[in-house]
């Protein structure tokens, strides 16, 4: 965006009301789902002292796919600006261009106070557990953004559902795709993975329609449950302050904000990438802290278990399309054997029955 630009939506989000942006240095950054640019602006001597001078541009790709996550976010940003909640980044604009659907995003850079609480690189490695107190913060966070939009507060947002409260037939689809993506896996992979885990992962397809398709046909009429989940929801979504700084955690990219569970959210951020060692000390309290503070006294502890029980069954899932999809053995190999670890944990893969 050139200085005039600038000027003109800075005016118009009510963050420049007087003066002018005078030059603008942009640097472009490497980002997988949209082209990202970070701009450091200048003002004219008569700009007030808190216009914002770090912005991050967010343009989607000229990709089917980037074109309707793109639409999911600039809708997200749209209804964000009214609520102005702490968790999330100042925006500016959001809009699509009607001629070519790309999606445009400027939003508040938090880079000088913030940083990431762990790197996907930590994750992936088994790293990825923050500090307690950064931990804290991003869960009781995460459950304020979960209360902002809950129940029927999240239906009205006007963004997408999750496929399971789409009815029957989109959950059998969901569960056509299932094997025939396991079925694919196993053929590539092979004795790769050892006889267990492959039992593991077929016990799960296989209970997709007569157990956790019965327990959905239940869970789904609870609109009050609901929430607009994330999506994304890894730890190296979040921005967390640094040392140095004050300031709440951030979370970031909402591609793939859509209405679902709680469990939805917390599969990423726990359930996924810790390791065995990590769970056994820090999941439930994890867990039952979220709960705490998501203060919605008609959802007790053991519903929310269910759904981040489901919320795992479909991080399984979400697994093997890593595979199908062309990620690489480093990324989908220890992501399958923590996922396959908490699902046994908690009971799913061998008394799937538990949850009818």
């Amino acid at each position: 965006m050139r200085a005039e630009e600038l000027t003109r939506v800075l005016r118009a989000a009510g963050a420049l009301t007087r003066g002018e942006v005078a030059a603008v240095e942009s640097r472009a950054t490497t980002a997988f789902n949209s082209d990202v640019t970070r701009l450091t602006l200048t003002f004219s001597e008569d700009a007030p002292a808190q216009a914002p001078k770090h912005l991050v541009q967010k343009v989607s790709l000229k990709k089917d796919w980037a074109t309707r996550a793109g639409a999911t976010e600039v809708s997200f940003y749209k209804q964000a600006q009214k609520r102005r909640l702490p968790m999330i980044a100042e925006c500016y604009l959001a809009y699509q261009e009607p001629e070519t659907g790309r999606a445009v995003v400027l939003l508040q850079d938090l880079s000088p106070s913030h940083e990431q609480p762990v790197t996907r690189r930590s994750l992936i490695d088994g790293h990825g557990l923050p500090t307690s107190v950064r931990m804290r913060a991003i869960v009781e966070s995460l459950a304020d953004f979960h209360h902002a939009w809950r129940g029927r507060a999240a239906l009205r947002t006007g963004l997408p559902e999750a496929f399971w409260l789409q009815g029957p037939t989109a959950f059998g689809r969901f569960a056509d795709a299932c094997r025939k993506e396991l079925n694919s896996f196993r053929r590539t992979v092979g004795d790769r993975l050892d006889e267990a885990d492959w039992a593991a992962c077929e016990s799960i397809v296989d209970s997709l329609r007569p157990v956790w398709g019965r327990w959905l046909n239940k869970r789904g009429g609870r609109v009050s449950h609901l929430v607009l989940a994330h999506g994304d929801c890894y730890l190296s979504n979040w921005l967390v302050p640094r040392p140095e700084c004050s300031g709440s955690p951030t979370l970031i990219d909402f591609q793939h904000a859509h209405v679902d569970t709680p469990g939805e959210d917390l599969a990423f951020l726990v359930g996924t990438f810790w390791t065995e060692a990590q769970r056994a000390t820090h999941e439930l309290s994890t867990l039952r802290r979220y709960h705490a503070r998501l203060d919605a006294p008609a959802y007790s502890f053991e519903a929310l278990l269910e759904d981040y029980r489901w919320g795992l069954v479909r991080m399984l899932a979400r697994t093997v399309w890593d595979h199908h999809n062309g990620s690489p053995e480093a990324y989908w190999r220890p992501k399958l054997r923590r996922v396959l670890g908490a699902l046994r944990d908690h009971g799913v893969v061998y008394a799937p029955k538990l949850f009818v």
